[in-house]
């Protein structure tokens, strides 16, 4: 039952990070700083919107990861871990980490420039995403194979999945 309630989370997270990202609304506000425009500011929305599905789904497969390791199944009257300590598990946790810190520094710096999509912060962004995208290509290579049973290792590769295309949402903006 415990891994059924994870499935239902897993993909409910899934399901909201895709309809999120085809549902960019547009936002006008009015008296704009001086140099900031609309657009910028339509932009910076968008990146705040993204960072917390972001930040959701990198929760959401933390958690997942974490239960996955604690959990036990039996097969053939064999019992064993779903995703035992080892290299994979510290790699998927390490990895998560990685962009967890990375997404949360982003968001930061997005309050330090409320409203302002410009190239210097667009380029700052952009170092972060980058750091999210490389954690979450090493926990995909790497850390997946250690998980024993495939329909666990497909919710977690769903979810890191998720994070990538949230991730993928900043080129556009």
């Amino acid at each position: 039952m415990r891994n059924r309630k994870w499935r239902v989370s897993a993909l409910a997270i899934v399901t909201l990070a895709a309809s999120l990202a085809g549902c960019r609304h547009t936002t006008t506000v009015t008296n704009l700083p001086t140099g900031v425009t609309q657009t910028q500011v339509q932009n910076w929305d968008s990146a705040v919107r993204d960072l917390n599905v972001m930040a959701d789904s990198i929760h959401a497969a933390s958690q997942l990861v974490q239960t996955l390791h604690n959990t036990t199944i039996v097969s053939n009257g064999a019992t064993s871990v779903v995703l035992p300590s080892g290299k994979a598990f510290d790699t998927l946790t390490a990895d998560l980490a990685k962009a967890d810190q990375a997404e949360i520094l982003a968001a930061e710096f997005l309050k330090t420039v409320p409203n302002n999509w410009g190239q210097s912060t667009q380029t700052q962004i952009a170092s972060y995403i980058s750091a999210v995208t490389a954690a979450i290509a090493d926990a995909t290579a790497n850390g997946l194979a250690g998980i024993t049973n495939s329909q666990s290792q497909a919710q977690v590769a769903q979810l890191l999945q998720a994070i990538a295309s949230t991730a993928g949402l900043f080129q556009s903006l």
